[in-house]
């Protein structure tokens, strides 16, 4: 298996100094966790964008995310693709949960996937959103969400804010 992993700050992308994770915090407050097998995806450069502070760690695998979370601890946000989930689904999300219970959930699909899309806002993901989408709609996910306070809280709204995507 050709595993593609790569760790970077955003200052690598955008200049910005990029602060440090602290194992000590739970969830890391600018840690970014994308998960994303295609290797000409631009969602690592999109993110480094959007959060010009953020520690990015993008993996191939959601495989390969829990065993980051398990040595790392958990992101404040887990990105990735809906379709790469369609399998196990439920089993992957749990798991995300039960390592990561605070984090933020965000999966990217493609059109013609809302059975997928229904079915992962019913398990507990915070935002899905449909390509293509506008980058204001990923900040502004990102801004609703505040990495110290509790998902549980806020998934509702996510839920029906982000319907129409």
């Amino acid at each position: 298996m050709n595993a593609r992993a790569s760790t970077f700050s955003a200052t690598e992308q955008t200049g910005h100094h990029a602060g440090s994770v602290s194992m000590g915090q739970s969830p890391a407050s600018n840690r970014v966790l994308i998960v994303d097998g295609d290797p000409s995806s631009s969602l690592s450069d999109l993110i480094a964008q959007l959060m010009p502070d953020a520690d990015i760690t993008v993996l191939d695998h959601y495989l390969q995310a829990l065993g980051d979370i398990g040595t790392l601890g958990p992101p404040a946000t887990i990105i990735g693709q809906l379709e790469a989930l369609a399998e196990d689904m439920e089993a992957t999300l749990a798991a995300f949960r039960q390592l990561a219970p605070q984090s933020r959930i965000i999966l990217i699909g493609n059109p013609g996937s809302e059975p997928l899309r229904s079915r992962a806002l019913r398990l507990g993901v915070d935002c899905c959103l449909m390509q293509p989408f506008d980058p204001v709609e990923l900040q502004n996910v990102f801004n609703e969400n505040d990495a110290s306070s509790t998902l549980t809280d806020k998934s509702e709204s996510h839920k029906s804010d982000h319907k129409r995507h």
